[in-house]
């Protein structure tokens, strides 16, 4: 019984990959009429009246155009990017001069603001250092007081880590 089940299983499985790769390979040709009818490309050749499936040369010539359609949309989209990419750098150039000019202008007020309090004909004094007055005790000068123990320290004997030799 259960080799039944299975084999009525694979027998679907397979019927049902068939289907698959049959609807599969129909939607290429499907696309490509849904692609022509929305560039303008009927499937019937409007000028002579004939259905495209007649001659194998009218969907050729169908193709052909399609394609060329796709190729002017194509240069058109291109020519358009290029256009819209050559006024954003140039917005952009322009935006980038207006800042730098902007900063040059910045940087030059800010110099002749530093320069404002001094007169031209003075040059700029150098600031005097104040002369060094020796206190009494120079070991305080660079910290040679007493040494004040840690709480670790106090708690050991004095004796503690040292080396007694003789």
């Amino acid at each position: 019984m259960p080799k039944q089940i299975i084999k009525n299983l694979a027998q679907q499985i397979g019927q049902l990959a068939g289907e698959t790769f049959e609807t599969v390979k129909k939607q290429p040709q499907e696309m490509a009429g849904k692609v022509l009818e929305q560039m303008g490309v009927s499937t019937s050749n409007p000028q002579t009246g004939q259905p495209a499936s007649r001659g194998e040369p009218t969907v050729q010539a169908d193709e052909a155009a399609a394609k060329a359609r796709l190729g002017e949309m194509k240069d058109r989209e291109a020519a358009q990017s290029q256009q819209a990419a050559a006024q954003i750098s140039h917005q952009i150039e322009q935006e980038i001069d207006q800042l730098q000019k902007a900063r040059e202008e910045q940087l030059r007020r800010r110099r002749e603001s530093t320069f404002e309090g001094i007169p031209n004909d003075q040059s700029i004094a150098q600031p005097q250092e104040a002369p060094i007055v020796p206190t009494s005790k120079p070991g305080r000068q660079f910290g040679g007081g007493r040494r004040v123990k840690s709480a670790q320290e106090q708690a050991q004997p004095e004796t503690a880590g040292r080396r007694v030799g003789g």
